[in-house]
């Protein structure tokens, strides 16, 4: 079976942190629960079509400090973020 094609090359950004461990573990949980569920659920939703946009899930490390990962697509969010809707 086919897919059928996007209708825009926009992008979805989904992102939880997950920072630490005991304080920040109700914050990381919930956080994480929610980014999986959307997950879950989005792709339930999506079986045999295409989406309309593209979504990505980003799990990101140390939001207090700064993450390598989320620090990247700031410093690029020219290039990496350009065509991202939300």
């Amino acid at each position: 079976m086919g897919h059928a094609a996007r209708t825009t090359d926009e992008n979805i950004i989904i992102m939880a942190h997950q920072d630490g461990y005991y304080e920040a573990s109700l914050d990381n949980a919930s956080g994480q629960s929610v980014m999986m569920t959307a997950a879950r659920l989005l792709l339930a939703d999506s079986e045999g079509a295409a989406a309309p946009r593209s979504i990505t899930f980003v799990a990101t490390a140390s939001h207090h400090v700064g993450s390598p990962g989320t620090k990247w697509m700031h410093d690029n969010r020219a290039t990496a973020l350009a065509k991202t809707a939300c």
